[in-house]
């Protein structure tokens, strides 16, 4: 069976590139993207560091149910996950921690103060987003603590080109997916949406059911976002393999806004957000007494940035408030509040974009004072070839799970410094009529990196001295009208001086992937996700995904017929040692919009 099925999917990559009109997106798409993860919102092609990004029409293509779904399929991410669907995953960038990577909504920090597993269980559905940014890098001068790997936006969208829009998938092992929302006809734009994914699971306590409700509402001067989501969900081994009947509950409330007002020369856009996040896990599903955590944390964060833009440069000066805490039965009450001024300029020369960051963060706890700078450049060789480079610094606070958490097998440790980094990066972009490739080559000097440790019968978190990273990424894309292919690989080297066990090393060596979008006859469109990984202590593995889709039309109703395939070889692997992941997976599915 496996043999016929591996057939039969080499006979649909050959039929997909014979019926395809040609391979390849112009240059003026390129040139529309605005990126808004860089201090100043830029085209793509201003930018002098290396960014992603991944467009609403290409979450579709993927056949992405969440987030971090949408993730896997770029070479500069590792997306480890526990879970399908979005229940759980660990996602790192450039060889970093899952703790070390930061996420925003819409240029606004969202991460989860009690432990970087939860950095992603976002309240925002996946059919809400226009675009997601990923800049790889430390970007401490922008951001603040915790961008030690790189930074991955989140926009959402700012109107919707249809009153309702509405789908549903149905697939193996019980799979029930429903969406819809609904835009009211008022002056603002306001929006309302729901998404719910449930499943009996691909084998014994990996059953679950997510909900994510939103409310958007936009307007000329203020943009506002509420979400809230709610997981129950088997975690068969998520945390360890001796207890497989593991289960767990999540909530995530999100409240965000920003402003955009303008005084003489002056931009002012002020932004502020509250999140919380309540977890509940048992270590024994059908005996809750036996072991059991409740945590409860608060993040609550404001900043006040002002653009000024003169003949001499882009400036940029402001401050930032926040404040988080935690209430937990394993982790005890604890809070931390804290202060930044920033400032940057970018400054346009003949061929030139330089730009100049610096930020200066004060908490309460763990850190007095820390300055972050960062220097950035782009020098147009021609006008389709521009080189970059840039040099920066971070830092990251530990979380609290890395402070306080205490088991039979873990001791906390309160007494943890943060991490710090410097990283320096070079690179090319081209860009041609109908293609664009990219280059990079980065290096990372990590010191005082936080990892769980081996001590006897116990694991402690602790301060590993030292972790340089080495590494590269490289991207070719090919555009013609509704066709492209892209293939991007990723290669990291890792180096520390950690003399006891440690869990941090496992890093993704090589990560290649292979994307294909084909305009087919009928009006049927085409797309293969091919992805190989291969992680230092783990076996390598390739997985293959297909989805197919056919535009259908009724008076006034547009919509979608597709049928997708996940993990098409039936491939047995796994991104976190003991939780297998999902083998082969079928869906189909209509939406439609009005």
């Amino acid at each position: 069976m496996r043999f016929q099925t591996k057939r039969l999917l080499i006979w649909i990559s050959i039929l997909v590139l014979i019926f395809s009109e040609t391979t390849f997106a112009s240059e003026t798409r390129l040139s529309e993207i605005i990126v808004s993860s860089a201090r100043f919102a830029v085209p793509l092609k201003e930018l002098s560091q290396q960014v992603e990004v991944i467009e609403s029409d290409e979450i579709k293509d993927y056949g992405a149910n969440s987030i971090d779904e949408a993730l896997r399929y770029l070479s500069t991410i590792d997306v480890m996950q526990r879970g399908p669907f979005g229940i759980q995953s660990d996602i790192s960038i450039r060889g970093g921690s899952f703790e070390q990577t930061l996420f925003l909504i819409n240029g606004i920090r969202v991460n989860d103060p009690q432990t970087g597993h939860f950095h992603s269980d976002i309240p925002i559905g996946i059919n809400e987003i226009e675009r997601i940014e990923i800049m790889p890098g430390a970007s401490s001068a922008v951001y603040g603590h915790g961008s030690f790997g790189g930074i991955i936006n989140i926009i959402t969208k700012d109107k919707s080109d249809s009153i309702i829009s509405g789908g549903v998938k149905l697939g193996d092992n019980s799979y029930q997916g429903k969406n819809i929302a609904f835009t009211l006809p008022i002056p603002v734009n306001v929006r309302f949406g729901f998404e719910g994914q449930k499943s009996d699971g691909y084998k014994i306590n990996t059953d679950f059911d997510n909900k994510i409700f939103n409310a958007f509402l936009n307007s000329n001067h203020l943009n506002l976002i509420t979400g809230f989501s709610e997981k129950k969900f088997g975690a068969n081994s998520f945390y360890t393999a001796k207890y497989p009947m593991q289960w767990e509950h999540t909530k995530s409330f999100l409240l965000a806004g920003k402003g955009d007002f303008k005084i003489e020369a002056v931009k002012i856009s002020p932004t502020f957000i509250y999140r919380h996040h309540y977890d509940y896990y048992v270590l024994i599903r059908d005996n809750p007494s036996f072991y059991n955590n409740t945590h409860k944390t608060n993040y609550l964060s404001m900043s006040v940035p002002l653009y000024i833009d003169t003949n001499y440069g882009k400036f940029i000066t402001g401050f930032e408030l926040s404040y988080d805490n935690i209430d937990s039965t394993r982790l005890g009450n604890n809070k931390r509040s804290h202060q930044a001024l920033f400032g940057g300029i970018k400054k346009y020369l003949d061929k030139s974009i330089i730009n100049l960051d610096l930020r200066l963060d004060h908490y309460d706890r763990g850190v007095d004072f820390e300055l972050s700078p960062s220097f950035s450049a782009l020098y147009k060789l021609t006008k389709d070839i521009k080189a970059r480079m840039a040099i920066n610094k971070s830092f990251r606070l530990p979380s609290y799970t890395e402070l306080y958490y205490t088991s039979p097998v873990h001791k906390s440790n309160p007494n943890l410094k943060p991490e710090k980094v410097w990283q320096i990066e070079s690179g090319m972009d081209f860009y041609g009529e109908n293609f664009m490739t990219s280059f990079t080559l980065f290096q990372k000097w990590g010191s005082n990196i936080i990892d769980w440790l081996k001590m006897g019968d116990y694991w402690i978190s602790d301060n590993i001295n030292k972790v340089d990273t080495t590494g590269l990424t490289s991207a070719v894309i090919f555009f013609y009208k509704s066709n492209s292919i892209k293939f991007d690989y990723s290669w990291l080297n890792q180096r520390n001086n950690a003399t006891l066990q440690s869990g941090y090393l496992n890093y993704l060596r090589h990560k290649v992937n292979l994307t294909i979008n084909s305009q087919l006859p009928f009006d049927i469109k085409g797309t293969i996700l091919i992805s190989h990984l291969k992680r230092i202590y783990q076996d390598s593995y390739t997985l293959l995904d297909l989805k197919i889709t056919k535009p259908v039309k009724y008076n006034k109703i547009k919509g979608n017929l597709f049928i997708e395939g996940k993990n098409l070889t039936d491939k047995t692997y796994y991104d976190i040692n003991s939780v297998i992941m999902p083998g082969r997976w079928l869906f189909a599915g209509v939406e439609i919009k009005i």
